[in-house]
């Protein structure tokens, strides 16, 4: 018996066999789905991804900064991660930390909210130093080959 026969038999197998009203394949009438309704009705719970993200996301925790802990948001720390992986010379948290700090500054230039000038300092140098880093990580491989 060929490959090919084999497969035609095991498929055979499973089709409906014969005129039977019920059997393999053909359930009862009253089983089966009826026209226009779903097999699911009540379908997937609307927000369930969403609502499990938002609320992990406002349970607190506990974060060192310095010598000294705090208690903050997990939405929180994981901002504070990430600029501290990007200072670190992570490449992948720098770009994610530049795109965050360029969305923040034009989000509070074109809703016109007012920064101190120590605070836009503070934005700038922070900026100046991510570049930095992000340019010396870039040029380091290339030196090296």
């Amino acid at each position: 018996m060929s490959n090919s026969d084999e497969l035609e038999h095991i498929v055979n197998e499973k089709e409906p066999t014969g005129n039977h009203s019920v059997g393999y394949g053909r359930p009862p009438k009253e089983h089966q789905f009826k026209k226009g309704q779903s097999g699911n009705p009540s379908g997937r719970p609307r927000g369930t991804y969403r609502d499990a993200f938002d609320e992990a996301f406002r349970c607190q925790t506990t974060i060192r900064i310095g010598g000294s802990e705090r208690k903050v948001p997990m939405s929180k720390a994981l901002a504070y991660s990430v600029v501290s992986n990007a200072i670190k010379g992570n490449p992948a948290a720098q770009k994610m930390a530049l795109s965050a700090l360029a969305e923040i500054s034009e989000q509070t230039q074109n809703a016109g909210a007012s920064m101190s000038e120590g605070d836009m300092e503070i934005l700038a140098d922070l900026q100046r130093r991510l570049r930095e880093e992000l340019q010396c990580e870039i040029s380091t491989p290339e030196a090296q080959q």
